[in-house]
């Protein structure tokens, strides 16, 4: 397994990517007994990013959870609704 270790001062963070809950396992297998579970958008902290399973802790949770199930951002909501611009004059009031 290819591993990024993080530096001790430097803390990264990535975003539950799954619609179901996200299982999190003991070790980096899919056989490996499962220590707890994520919900969508959760936030964790990353250990150890690797290219298949990356190493986490949310909460009390520390564990693997396959790489490709976080995003780096949370996502966003409401993305249709169009933004609204209007004019507002120096002292930011609206002008007619």
């Amino acid at each position: 397994m290819t591993v990024l270790s993080m530096a001790a001062d430097a803390r990264m963070y990535r975003y539950v990517n799954t619609e179901n809950i996200l299982a999190v396992r003991m070790s980096p297998s899919f056989v490996s007994e499962t220590v707890g579970y994520l919900l969508m958008d959760q936030r964790v902290e990353v250990l150890a990013l690797g290219l298949n399973w990356t190493h986490i802790k949310a909460d009390t949770i520390d564990g693997y959870v396959r790489t490709r199930l976080l995003r780096k951002t949370q996502e966003v909501k409401n993305i249709s609704t169009p933004l609204v611009y209007r004019a507002v004059n120096q002292k930011g009031e609206d002008e007619e």
